[in-house]
């Protein structure tokens, strides 16, 4: 079960952008089946809670998968959490985001990602 967190998303440096998909919610469907991802080189898995793209700015304009995904793509790999919480922090205008902010950040050499079963 994904429990409020978006679908996993790998990103390489010639990994095309990735469109918004928008927010899938609080109760997203209950995935059934595990999804192997096979890459062709080095690249990062990311996976992060929906309380990073609904963080809100003082205005009520979410953070949003637009501001996600520029922020990931943006910062070189080594810095994408840094930079991440950082724009999270701007985007919030100092204000404490109203939903917990998960983040999981795996760098991956280029092997088969198979689930564990």
């Amino acid at each position: 079960m994904t429990g409020g967190l978006a679908p996993p998303t790998v990103r390489t440096p010639q990994a095309p952008p990735l469109p918004d998909t928008g927010s899938r919610g609080a109760n997203p469907p209950f995935l059934k089946s595990p999804e192997i991802v096979e890459v062709g080189g080095a690249c990062q898995l990311i996976v992060c809670s929906d309380g990073a793209t609904e963080a809100e700015a003082p205005d009520g304009i979410p953070f949003g998968n637009d501001g996600l995904l520029r922020t990931l793509r943006d910062a070189p790999a080594g810095e994408r959490l840094a930079r991440l919480k950082q724009d999270l922090a701007l985007h919030c205008g100092g204000r404490s985001a109203l939903d917990d902010i998960s983040v999981l950040i795996v760098d991956c050499a280029g092997a088969a990602l198979e689930p564990t079963r």
